[in-house]
């Protein structure tokens, strides 16, 4: 170490406060940094868990082919792991609810498979001998064939021939087709080649390597111990080298059957648009840090270049180069960085690491997923976090040791560039001297006397209040938008039978026994029809008339019959007449009013209420099962704009009846009608799992169960997680921006002790000083919020209206964000200012006024 080092590290010993804060800005970007590259590596691993959860550990697959390709690929050095699975054939299934799906398909699968491959045990255990058998979970929820644990199954197994040629899963079953009248299955044979008896063994989620349009439910046992030539087989296998996949298969005729989202994930992909989109945000989320991270930084060095102008002019005096002296202010880059960057990296590991453990389930639900996102630290992501921080911290230095190396020796021992001001300059107002005496007019002074220092102060105050104001104004928007676009529905399950009107006692047995679940707390049944219709002007608002076109007056029109019992709790919440409005002879309809709609236009959803009126009649046509039309009057004798949990509509006028006025108000010219049952629970996941266990036992399809809770949440958790990270990146940014305010605030102060020192030997009391000080923080306050403000305000505004693109939202001002970010404004300014005066305080006038080295 030379003597340069040793007076830059004695300088950063002498002024432990400005180092400390300079460490601590150091450690804050590379926090902020290895959060985001740490981030970056946990969500690519938490994608490839998934994929590799659904789809399977493997890269290439060879299907239905034959047993000799199957020997090729196992026997490539370029394969690490193969698995295959034997295509015993498909057995005809009797009564299968889903009509495309009327083939149990069995395969054999090899030891090993289910590690490799997406086999899910719901109950059970996998197959053990060529006996046992596994089947899959939608068998019984989609087709509505049961079989239990331990069931014996014999098995008529054949194979699909269209055209002359064996089929497989990627052929569809072809069901009634109107134009041709051809028959389900017509174009195609079911050959049997040998019966098989097997014992369930258990049942597994529907695997990802099934094509949703695939005409059998698969299921699986063990492969034959002696594998024929006479069967077809599919072959999965990983590469050592994952991006060699395309070319093996290539060579080897293998086909084009690839693992495309696990290779994506790996790094290898045809189209590579997720990481650019990945590592753009990436990128752009560094780019700000580093920008916040560097105006701190500089300011460090800046003012040690300030505070140490004379040092250097001295040692240039003896003899010292200007690359020497540049040299020094890189050391001390170099010094801070060895402390800061490691301790940076080890917090931003701990704080996403925290976060994750916190909100990594809520992951989950950004599409589906089974496995939670958690901390993934990788070597990549560390070595690109340190680059970053350290070529941070150099970019800050480089300006402040050019600036050394620019002021001649005299000049700097005088210090005569410090302050450059004409002393017209240094006019203040009399309105100021008033208010705040001599104290304030020499604060004012100072204030002029050094507009660069103290600008990087109100630059730093003004990016922070401008940040935190925008990201409240982001974040809430976002946050209203989820709600409105997801709070309009009060159920929370829906179950779509195929009961109809005609079947009331099964609909009230139904409700009874969904009324029954688990943590079901209100239900409803109701039936809904939309008609198109035209209304009379009169009846529309301004609103509605200016968005129909000229001389057009049609609508869609929602009629809806619900449980008498939730009628008539509706009638007693609106404080409605029930006998008026449940005389079944001569049926009013309680009308909702108040949707929410696609303006095409200005392509963006908005509230509209249509109906200006307090009652109206409409007409519509009802057509009979053998196409006799029939015009019917409806009445609406109150309009209502508080919808009630039951109806299933938000875009449509609707026209509430109790479920007794169907008949009167139909006249049975229509009945085709089904039941739909709305639920609202208090446990909602309890609740579908409840309730598939009632239907399942009932006989009744469990696909038409629908858990809209569920989606609504998982919109709701996307906010959760985008506020964590918005508000925590504001957090950490402003924390930067404190930092350097105070920094900057203490260590100016702490430059002008002598000046204190010398108003303090000729008579200032603490009293004025403390006036002084006060007026200062007002300056740097009002000055930081008289730009940030208004510009705060802005943005949210120009934010508020890129939301208003795709959905009507009034604006309104983050008040609360705002009275925070005064608050905070000043807080840390005092704080500053607290902290330099009383270091100030404590030292002796004489000492002061006799120090040259500052």
């Amino acid at each position: 170490m030379n003597v340069f080092s040793k007076i830059t590290l004695k300088s950063l010993l002498k002024n432990k406060t400005r180092t400390v804060v300079t460490i601590i800005g150091v450690m804050l970007s590379a926090a902020l940094i290895c959060a985001v590259t740490t981030s970056v590596s946990s969500f690519n691993t938490f994608a490839l868990e998934n994929m590799i959860y659904e789809n399977g550990d493997w890269h290439g697959a060879a299907l239905d082919t034959d047993l000799q390709t199957v020997r090729l690929v196992e026997g490539s050095d370029e394969v690490i792991e193969t698995h295959a699975a034997q295509i015993i054939g498909y057995s005809p299934l009797e009564d299968s609810n889903n009509e495309n799906k009327p083939y149990l398909f069995v395969l054999g699968a090899d030891k090993g498979f289910e590690e490799s491959m997406p086999v899910h045990i719901i109950s059970g255990t996998y197959p053990k001998t060529e006996n046992e058998i596994l089947l899959p979970e939608h068998l019984m929820t989609n087709g509505g064939i049961s079989y239990e644990l331990g069931d014996k199954l014999t098995l008529e197994l054949g194979v699909r021939i269209r055209d002359g040629r064996s089929i497989g899963q990627r052929s569809q079953f072809t069901v009634y087709d109107a134009e041709t009248g051809r028959e389900p299955g017509s174009d195609e044979e079911f050959v049997a080649r040998e019966t098989r008896e097997f014992t369930v063994s258990g049942f597994y989620e529907r695997p990802g390597f099934e094509p949703y349009s695939a005409p059998g439910y698969t299921a699986i046992t063990l492969m034959d111990s002696d594998p024929s030539d006479a069967y077809s087989y599919d072959v999965y296998f990983k590469m050592k080298s994952p991006g060699d996949v395309y070319s093996f298969m290539e060579k080897n005729g293998l086909g084009y059957e690839t693992n495309s989202n696990v290779l994506m994930f790996s790094g290898v992909s045809s189209h590579d648009n997720f990481y650019r989109v990945l590592y753009s945000l990436a990128a752009i989320v560094t780019a700000l840090i580093v920008f916040g991270s560097v105006s701190l930084i500089y300011n460090a060095f800046s003012i040690s270049i300030s505070e140490r102008t004379r040092q250097f002019g001295l040692l240039s005096s003896v003899g010292a180069t200007k690359k020497q002296l540049r040299s020094s202010v890189f050391f001390e880059a170099f010094a801070v960085s060895v402390v800061g960057i490691p301790l940076g990296i080890l917090v931003g590991i701990a704080g996403i690491g925290v976060t994750l453990h916190l909100i990594g389930d809520k992951f989950m639900d950004l599409g589906g997923f089974s496995i939670p996102m958690r901390l993934e630290i990788t070597p990549a992501a560390i070595l690109i976090a340190i680059a970053v921080a350290v070529i941070t911290v150099f970019i800050s230095a480089l300006i402040p040791s050019k600036r050394a190396t620019r002021i001649s020796a005299i000049e700097a021992i005088r210090q005569t560039s410090d302050i450059s001001v004409k002393p017209k300059k240094v006019r203040t107002s009399r309105i100021t001297y008033k208010l705040f005496g001599l104290p304030g007019m020499l604060a004012q002074k100072y204030y002029k006397r050094s507009r660069k220092k103290y600008r990087a102060t109100v630059v730093s105050l003004f990016m922070s209040v401008v940040l935190f104001v925008s990201a409240s104004a982001f974040t809430g928007n976002l946050t209203e938008t989820v709600r409105g676009g997801f709070s309009t529905k009060g159920y929370d399950l829906i179950y779509y039978s195929e009961l109809s009107a005609q079947q009331e006692n099964s609909v009230k047995e139904l409700l009874s026994l969904i009324g029954g679940a688990k943590s079901v707390n209100e239900t409803a049944v109701i039936l809904e029809y939309v008609f198109s219709t035209t209304i009379e002007p009169g009846y529309l608002t301004q609103e509605a008339s200016a968005l129909m076109p000229e001389g057009q007056f049609e609508i869609p029109l929602g009629v809806c019959f619900v449980d008498d019992d939730n009628y008539l709790r509706l009638l007693e919440d609106n404080n409605l007449n029930k006998a008026h409005f449940m005389n079944a002879d001569e049926p009013v309809a309680v009308a909702v009013d108040g949707v929410r709609l696609m303006d095409y236009e200005h392509d963006r959803m908005m509230n509209l209420r249509i109906i200006g009126s307090e009652r109206f009649t409409v007409d519509i046509d009802l057509e009979s099962p053998d196409g006799e039309i029939n015009s019917r009057t409806l009445e609406a004798g109150v309009i209502i704009t508080e919808k009630p949990f039951f109806l299933t509509q938000n875009t449509l006028l609707t026209l509430l009846y109790p479920f007794s006025s169907f008949d009167t108000v139909t006249k049975g010219f229509y009945s085709g009608l089904t039941a739909d049952f709305l639920i609202k629970s208090g446990d909602h996941k309890a609740s579908f799992e409840s309730l598939r266990t009632i239907l399942i036992e009932n006989g009744y399809p469990t696909d038409r169960l629908y858990d809209y809770a569920e989606e609504a949440e998982q919109y709701r958790n996307i906010v959760t997680i985008v506020n964590v990270f918005a508000y925590g990146f504001i957090v950490l940014i402003s924390l930067i921006a404190v930092a350097n305010v105070f920094n900057t605030v203490s260590t100016n102060i702490i430059l002008r002790r002598r000046d204190f020192a010398m108003l303090r030997s000729v008579g200032m009391a603490q009293k004025g000083f403390s006036r002084m000080m006060n007026f200062e923080c007002v300056l740097y306050g009002t000055r930081a919020l008289l730009f940030g403000l208004p510009v705060s305000v802005i943005l949210a505004y120009l934010i508020n209206r890129s939301v208003n693109l795709g959905y009507d939202l009034d604006f309104t001002l983050p008040w609360l964000s705002i009275a925070i970010a005064v608050l905070s404004v000043f807080a840390v300014v005092f704080a500053a200012m607290i902290y330099s005066m009383n270091r100030i305080r404590k030292e002796n006038p004489i000492d002061a006024l006799m120090n040259e080295n500052l």
